[in-house]
């Protein structure tokens, strides 16, 4: 997916989602039937005196955000947490002094799955009466928000393969940005929309070209043109394994000898892989630098395997005269830890003899992940300063150089706990919180993968700069895949997925 300028559109990435878009454990019906019992205990006779139609509309809206702080000061419990929501949201809906309160319940309410869709939609109606209870000049962040949900809605159903209604949802895009936002910066979102409707069709079309190619490809597995098709597909994704299968069997000459060399690494040589991929460029110039980056990764990979080469001089020159394989990423997510060891070496370095640290094969969705052991509860961070290169700050409304969003995949692969800290806000998993801006994000330790995705504004009860790291344990844990992202969609569209789940 393209990303969009982003000149208006900082005013609204932060507000997608609020506190635990994370992981939160989904009541059970006991749960719910138990809190139920609970509230009609506590707020029973005031919520029945409240909703009756006499009530004053602030009253009712007034009550609803009484129930709606209780329900956040409920997190710990998610029953308690869920019904006070959902008995909050009709009544600060009677009065537009609720709509804020409405708005936050909205975003609360959204969860990862099939039904995200229509969660967004649902929050978007509300911020849609918002704006417009607003005078016109005051609508701008409302109306950035709205736009930005109905756009989420839009790539929720393209990714669920719902096509005609995410392509509704960008209509709304539009008809909301002309609606609510001054001349000026409409233009500029509607240009970004323009270019969704553009990306959406452009993945459509190549949808149904795979789906050709591997119909084929299911007949007829030797067919030299559809192989070379899915050859160039797997090259432009940077999959250059995967484009080995099929170029050894395509049409052309120069890049069926790269396909069968691949096919033979690290028998292969590097070097001929890769002047087969430039000598490719002659048949297929509109691939141009798709093959001469690829040419560039296996010259690359020749010299990291034998620096004195006898080539050398010669793949020297060509990788500094080369260009690099741009894979499509969002500018809005920075991977603080993923499939780079050197973290784990440096972390490693400042703790001793009092725990092992280090970067071993096998993670949450790559090829390596950071494992910290400890036979005895040992708190292990990073005490030599700030981590070099980490000084990220953190804004409930993001700007070019600030997030918002936190995601990390970890497993407690022995021991009871594991305490993992980032700068301000903590997460127990195996164990409750204790202390402020902590969190237990599961109370028993988890031996598989599992991915947690927090709110760093409320986790951290306001900004900071994320430039710490810690971990606790009493065993061993393993940590993989740690994001941050301005947006839940920026990191939607780069978080790593394991191959067994694609």
């Amino acid at each position: 997916m393209r990303v969009p300028l982003q000149s208006i559109r900082f005013a609204a990435l932060g507000l997608l989602l609020v506190a635990c878009a994370a992981v939160a454990a989904e009541p059970t019906p006991e749960n719910l039937k138990e809190a139920e019992r609970v509230f009609r205990d506590v707020y029973g006779k005031d919520y029945d005196r409240v909703i009756k139609a006499t009530a004053a509309t602030s009253d009712k809206a007034a009550f609803g955000k009484k129930l709606w702080n209780a329900s956040r000061d409920s997190r710990d419990n998610p029953g308690i947490a869920r019904v006070l929501a959902d008995k909050a949201l009709p009544l600060v809906l009677a009065d537009p002094t609720g709509l804020s309160v409405a708005i936050e319940i909205r975003r609360s309410q959204l969860t990862d799955g099939k039904d995200r869709p229509e969660q967004l939609a649902a929050l978007a109606l509300v911020l849609d009466r918002a704006a417009r209870a607003e005078k016109a000049e005051k609508r701008t962040k409302l109306g950035v928000e709205l736009v930005e949900v109905y756009r989420e809605a839009a790539e929720s159903c393209h990714d669920l393969g719902r096509e005609p209604d995410a392509m509704a949802y960008l209509a709304k895009a539009k008809a909301a940005a002309t609606l609510h936002l001054p001349a000026a910066q409409a233009t500029i979102l509607l240009k970004d929309i323009a270019g969704d409707q553009a990306d959406h069709e452009a993945e459509r079309k190549q949808s149904a070209e795979l789906k050709r190619l591997n119909a084929i490809l299911k007949d007829k597995p030797e067919d030299p043109k559809a192989n070379l098709g899915m050859g160039l597909h797997y090259l432009r994704e940077g999959k250059v394994a995967l484009a080995s299968q099929h170029l050894r069997a395509c049409s052309l000459p120069d890049l069926r000898t790269a396909g069968e060399l691949l096919s033979n690494t690290p028998k292969g040589d590097l070097v001929k892989v890769g002047d087969a991929f430039r000598a490719a460029v002659n048949d297929l110039p509109a691939d141009k630098t798709v093959l001469l980056a690829t040419a560039r990764l296996q010259y690359e990979a020749a010299l990291a395997k034998d620096p004195k080469h006898p080539d050398a001089t010669r793949l020297k020159l060509l990788v500094k005269d080369l260009p690099t394989l741009k894979l499509a990423a969002p500018t809005g997510a920075v991977a603080l830890i993923d499939e780079d060891k050197s973290f784990a070496e440096l972390f490693g370095k400042t703790e001793g003899a009092s725990a092992k640290i280090a970067w071993i094969d096998g993670g949450y969705a790559g090829s390596g992940c950071m494992q910290v052991s400890t036979k005895t509860p040992k708190q292990i961070d990073y005490r030599q300063g700030p981590v070099p290169g980490w000084k990220y700050v953190v804004s409930e409304v993001p700007g070019p150089t600030e997030y918002r969003y936190l995601r990390f995949a970890v497993r407690v692969v022995s021991g009871t706990y594991a305490y993992v800290h980032f700068a301000y806000a903590g997460y127990f998993i195996g164990k409750p919180a204790t202390g402020d801006r902590t969190y237990t994000l599961s109370e028993k330790p988890q031996a598989d993968w599992v991915v947690f995705t927090r709110d760093l504004v409320a986790d951290g009860k306001g900004g900071c700069v994320i430039d710490a790291f810690k971990i606790e344990t009493d065993g061993e844990v393993q940590i993989d895949a740690v994001y941050i992202g301005r947006s839940l969609r920026d990191l939607n569209r780069v978080y790593p997925v394991p191959a067994e789940k694609k």
